[in-house]
């Protein structure tokens, strides 16, 4: 290569020349590129042909030396992407992945092999274990060579046994994490290499051969001591489905608009000849192009007028007739004059006549039936007496209805059995016919029947007998289904999953096809998407993968949604923002839509959208703007509220009280209201009710008003009532004894039932009910709770000591019993060192990695935003913590474990006045460290008796180090008081100290292992590899930073073993 010209040389490397670099640079990296591809293969070769995980390793690892001078970018542009050079950085990444996994799998020789596997990573026990021996005070490790019989976490001194699982998030799996964790060998090798080193730890612990990882932790107090457990076969985390407690019961309308689907229509059937051939009137084909072709009601009804009583009327007119009527409803030129016409009753008899002399085809019938639907509010007086005859044909002919009439009938069946019930006698012949042309059907005709029969499932439940063929059918056709049938089939799977649980093996299909979909449909369509994957999150977790996709582009379609759309809307994002937090975005443009459409809402809205409300108010705060609208119209409402309405108004209005408190407003009529409703109240209702007042007895007193009727209606079900039910009332009731007295009545029967169901409590409800019978005197009832939280906790040890003692995750399903989520990434080289993400420097919040983090928590099914990540990891390995690469981590993961360098704030962002590092929950690390260096240095380290230099520095004084100094005193790096330039003044007037700018790593090593002393100031930030480096050497580290607080306090006595020289007192 070296040989050819250079243009052509260039040209084979990739497109552009680096320009910061000179041509020699370049010529080395050209060099680099073409044996990082040979040894990239030899190492595959190795690993997935040869089957040596060793060798592999040994290949990847001089690979890896190789490649981290190289930047991630450099090896893209050479690939063209796969069409030039033949290895990209991603494949690099994901050869460094399968190693590491593959270095603790299954496979001959078990804990043997994994003892004779040199690791490419310097990750493994030996290693570790002679890294934790040179440095342990007062303990002597392992000789170089020998053979540990248990791991590193047994070296420690009383390291405790492993307490918690942790599950790895996978980059080969998840696009954003792949950006994220670009270049690992680059990145490895500077001084953020933290984030990549811990990362591979993770993966090189992992205690199965899958895609996704579980490693098992020690649980130290706040110090960084982990242990990985031999295992063997493993398995993945199942989704986490958040149960919604009692209150959000269903809300929902159980109606998809109020529009039904567009159905097809064939009113063509093969011509047949006059049933009268004397006579010499009107010619039947005539007849029929005329009907079709008529361009007015009243240009039609003219022509009926004429012909409807002739001989030549046949049943292809009759069905061009009705199709025709049709046509001028739905484009809304069916008149109230025409609807009035005297040829409704002779249309009607003549439809008679065919239908009792058997004139009318199935093709027919089936249009006649599906066109009435549109025209039957106009001319119901007159066709009414039409409709048994037209039933008994359908059940006759349905047999010989092709899949087309099928499905038109059934629809029309759905269409108007409310109107006239009669319709409904046609359904079993119709369904039962269904599963046998099902595979004929069209999408529209198999969208339109799955919607059929979820109107039809109450009032004709043998309908349901069609629905399993139907969804079979769906799964062949997915693709060809247009937006309003995957909005229908999502719909209707969503009302028909507990009636036909069949219909769910449609979802996983349908919802993978909504992305693709979701631009072109109607804001209707939308919103009823919305809503039915929102009911069909638990039954089929994989619609879930609809979401993101919906909720942006609610926003473009909110301005054009009715109330209901609105409303079913905001329902599904509450209902869905812990598992798919994405699902929040579309909250700020529902709210803001609300209360212009506010006067036109139902009581069902207003319910659903103030419930709606009370369970966003914290993690989408926008949705209160919609509050006092609805608020303002349900004392107009109150009237037409059921108990549903009555019970969830009531239940939000006591959770937004405090955001809200226009909320109260609503309360007297409310109040008022239910003593009328609360006979028919359920379990739930009631429990809910009296939670509600015990809540906002103080704020609206005139909720007391409820107490009497709805304690006497619980104490008559006090049997119905689940273990939830009771832990609420009790709790209400003992609120509530000195506002409502009568509520005590209630006690008796109460104890009673909760007593027997103790053992059905969950660890909350125990808790509750045992605060109220201490305030109520039910002295037995409380012990028995007290002795019940006193066995689950003793369970619980119990259960957790067994966890602990396991080896690995020997069992199918352990994963899902993950307690931490590791997230891997490479931001802080990305970002400082390596310029990926264009725009993103230390100077400026990074947009781009801030949203690909958002990207992989919304789509995970671990996460829950909720709980603030408090189950998440981090690793930030630089000062600027997670402010920089994640500008809303204090939104998506406040609660989430950092490992962090640094305790101080330290960033360049105005606005951000709180560290990163939170004492209580984040762990300190340290900087970038490698095994090799810790080893070396421990070899190379001298006896303190025999060291012939005092101090030791070795650094550059240049910005943007800091001073020491405040910045108005001292502004840069001239300043004489700059704490690295008083070290390096040093080296001009005492011998004693090896300090320089700048020396091979060699004598950086020589000058660290033959010193007394080693100097540590701050850098950019407060955390230095240097102070991690006086381990090793054996020099007494001399800290020159009053804000860095060391890790491995647990271990090391800091105070006796740690110099603190006051920065204040530099100068002096």
């Amino acid at each position: 290569m070296l040989e050819t010209p250079e243009e052509m040389r260039v040209e084979l490397a990739y497109e552009k020349m680096m320009e910061n670099v000179t041509k020699v640079d370049e010529q080395s990296k050209i060099c680099l590129l073409g044996l990082v591809c040979m040894q990239y293969y030899f190492a595959h070769m190795l690993l997935f042909e040869v089957g040596s995980v060793e060798a592999a390793a040994e290949a990847f690892r001089m690979m890896d030396e190789h490649s981290g001078a190289l930047h991630p970018d450099l090896f893209d542009k050479a690939a063209g992407y796969g069409k030039t050079w033949p290895i990209t950085a991603d494949l690099m990444d994901s050869m460094r992945r399968a190693l590491l996994r593959a270095s603790v799998g299954g496979g001959h020789g078990g804990p043997n092999r994994r003892r004779r596997f040199k690791s490419a990573f310097g990750l493994h026990d030996e290693d570790w274990a002679k890294v934790w021996g040179a440095w342990r005070p007062g303990g002597a490790g392992p000789q170089p060579g020998s053979r540990l019989e248990e791991p590193f976490g047994a070296a420690m001194t009383g390291a405790p046994r492993p307490s918690f699982r942790v599950f790895v998030y996978d980059p080969d799996t998840i696009p954003g994490l792949r950006t994220l964790t670009r270049g690992g060998s680059f990145c490895k090798h500077n001084q953020w290499g933290m984030e990549v080193a811990l990362h591979d730890w993770f993966l090189a612990c992992a205690l199965a051969q899958q895609s996704t990882r579980v490693v098992v932790v020690e649980q130290g107090s706040g110090s960084f001591q982990q242990r990985c457990l031999q295992a063997g076969r493993g398995c993945r985390v199942r989704r986490v489905v958040w149960q919604h407690p009692s209150t959000n019961s269903a809300l929902t309308s159980t109606s998809p608009g109020g529009k039904r689907p567009a159905i097809s229509r064939r009113v063509r059937e093969r011509r047949k000849v006059s049933r009268n051939p004397t006579s010499h009137g009107t010619n039947p084909m005539v007849l029929t192009s005329k009907l079709r072709n008529s361009t007015s009601p009243a240009e039609l009804l003219s022509l009926l007028e004429k012909e409807v009583d002739a001989a030549v009327f046949n049943d292809f007119h009759m069905s061009a007739t009705f199709t025709r009527l049709a046509f001028f409803k739905r484009s809304r030129r069916l008149s109230a004059i025409d609807a009035r016409s005297p040829v409704w009753p002779r249309l009607t008899a003549r439809l008679q006549v065919m239908l009792k002399t058997d004139m009318i085809s199935p093709r027919a019938v089936a249009n006649v039936l599906w066109a009435l639907v549109e025209i039957y509010q106009d001319i119901n007086m007159h066709v009414a007496s039409a409709v048994p005859a037209l039933v008994r044909c359908v059940r006759n002919k349905a047999a010989d209805m092709n899949e087309f009439d099928l499905s038109n009938s059934l629809w029309a069946v759905a269409s108007l059995h409310e109107s006239e019930p009669e319709v409904l006698m046609a359904v079993p012949v119709i369904a039962e016919r269904i599963p046998q042309k099902a595979a004929s059907m069209v999408p529209q005709a198999l969208s339109n029947c799955l919607w059929a029969a979820e109107y039809l499932r109450d009032a004709a439940p043998a309908v349901l007998t069609a629905v399993p063929a139907i969804a079979e059918c769906i799964l062949q056709k997915v693709k060809d289904f247009d937006p309003q049938g995957v909005s229908n089939i999502l719909w209707a799977s969503a009302n028909l999953q507990e009636a036909a649980p069949a219909v769910l093996v449609a979802v996983p299909v349908i919802a993978e096809v909504v992305p693709h979909k979701v631009e072109s449909m109607k804001p209707q369509e939308i919103a009823n998407s919305f809503w039915a994957v929102a009911n069909l999150q638990k039954a089929a977790p994989a619609v879930l993968m609809a979401v993101p996709s919906i909720a942006e582009r609610i926003p473009q379609k909110a301005e054009s949604m009715n109330p209901q759309e609105l409303s079913n809307s905001l329902l599904a994002a509450a209902k869905l923002q812990e598992v798919a937090p994405t699902a929040l975005t579309a909250v700020l443009a529902i709210a803001e839509r609300i209360p212009e459409k506010a006067d036109g809402m139902i009581p069902q809205h207003l319910s659903n959208i103030i419930w709606a409300a009370a369970k966003l108010q914290k993690t989408a705060p926008a949705v209160l703007m919609a509050v006092p609208a609805i608020v303002k119209r349900i004392p107009q409402k109150v009237e037409s509220m059921i108990p549903q309405h009555l019970s969830n108004i009531l239940w939000a209005a006591a959770n937004l009280q405090e955001a809200v408190p226009a909320v109260l407003t609503a309360v007297p009529a409310i109040a008022e209201s239910i003593p009328q409703k609360e006979e028919s109240m359920i379990p739930l209702q009631l429990s809910n009710i009296l939670w509600a007042a015990a809540n906002l007895q103080e704020a609206a007193p005139a909720v007391l008003t409820v107490v009497p009727a709805i304690v006497e209606r619980i104490s008559q079900k006090v049997e119905s009532f689940n273990p939830q039910d009771l832990s609420n009332i009790l709790w209400a009731i003992a609120k509530l004894e000195d506002a409502a007295p009568c509520a005590l009545s209630a006690v008796p029967p109460i104890i009673a039932q909760a007593s027997q169901e103790i053992t059905s409590m969950n660890i909350q409800g125990l808790r509750m009910s045992s605060w109220a019978a201490n305030q109520l005197g039910e002295e037995d009832l409380e012990a028995k709770l007290k002795a019940e939280l006193a066995r689950r906790k003793g369970r619980r040890r119990e259960e957790e000591s067994m966890e602990a003692s396991r080896v690995g995750c020997g069992r199918s399903g352990c994963a899902h019993e993950a307690d931490f989520f590791f997230v891997p990434h490479y931001t802080s080289c990305l970002i400082n060192h390596a310029d990926t993400f264009k725009g993103c420097d230390t100077k400026q919040l990074c947009e781009p990695t801030t949203r690909l983090f958002e990207e992989v928590l919304s789509t995970s099914t671990s996460y829950l935003q909720m709980e603030g990540g408090q189950n998440h990891l981090f690793v930030w390995g630089s000062g600027m913590g997670a402010d920089g690469p994640f500008a809303t981590w204090r939104k998506w993961v406040p609660n989430a474990i950092f490992m962090m360098t640094e305790t101080e704030l330290w960033n360049p962002y105005k606005d951000v006045v709180e560290p990163s590092f939170t004492r209580y929950k984040d762990i300190l690390v340290p900087g970038r460290l490698t095994v090799d260096d810790m080893i070396a240095l421990g070899k190379m380290a001298r006896p303190l008796d025999e060291r012939d230099k005092l101090g030791h520095f070795i650094g550059w004084p240049r910005p943007p180090h800091p001073s020491v100094l405040p910045p108005e005193t001292c502004q840069d790096s001239s300043c004489s008081l700059n704490v690295r330039s008083v070290l390096l003044a040093l080296k001009e007037t005492e011998p004693l100290f090896h300090v320089d700018v700048d020396v091979p790593y060699v004598e950086s090593f020589l000058g660290l292992t033959s010193s007394l002393f080693c100097f540590v100031p701050r850098g950019k930030s407060a955390w230095s590899s240097r102070f991690f480096q006086t381990f090793f050497a054996g020099c007494i580290p001399v800290l020159l930073n009053d804000r860095y607080e060391p890790p491995f306090g647990e271990f090391v006595d800091l105070p006796s073993a740690v110099i603190k020289w006051p920065m204040t007192q530099v100068g002096g």
